[in-house]
């Protein structure tokens, strides 16, 4: 996030992190906002395209988590397409959580930030075929990712 200082990121995190009143206040600090993992409803998808309506920056997890092990879910496509946004994909490298050990480690850390995705606009597609269009795109945004974690080893 500092590296576009200062515009904000407006981070979509899971709602469980928002259960304590004194974490759940930090994160709205940092403008991020409390998504259902397990059973995203209208709000997934509202609150992300409202911001990029507005000109916002919005962060997501493709993978639903910081790690980049898991396959990619469809949303940060879906997202994107729906708000005609470019998609800029980005993997972070180096000491994740907040464990005593990491932080005396002193561990490198490093982002790689890749070209923006633009996605065609959907517009006139029947349902079947939008569906099928967002598995390809978040196979193809997964390939990417692969590739930028390689470049970043």
């Amino acid at each position: 996030a500092i590296s576009i200082f200062p515009r904000e990121i407006h981070y979509m995190a899971k709602k469980e992190l928002f259960k304590n009143s004194l974490v759940a206040a930090f994160l709205r600090s940092l403008h991020a906002f409390p998504v259902d993992r397990d059973a995203p409803g209208p709000s997934s998808l509202k609150i992300p395209l409202g911001l990029l309506k507005k000109g916002e920056t919005v962060g997501i997890f493709p993978t639903g988590t910081r790690t980049v092990n898991n396959s990619l879910k469809q949303g940060a496509v879906t997202i994107a397409q729906m708000a005609k946004a470019p998609l800029v994909p980005v993997v972070y490298k180096g000491p994740v959580g907040l464990k005593a050990k990491n932080f005396f480690a002193r561990e490198t850390a490093s982002i790689t930030i890749g070209e923006p995705v633009h996605y065609h606009n959907l517009t006139g597609q029947n349902a079947k075929e939008k569906k099928e269009k967002i598995k390809e795109d978040t196979l193809e945004l997964e390939n990417i990712f692969n590739q930028l974690e390689k470049e970043a080893t």
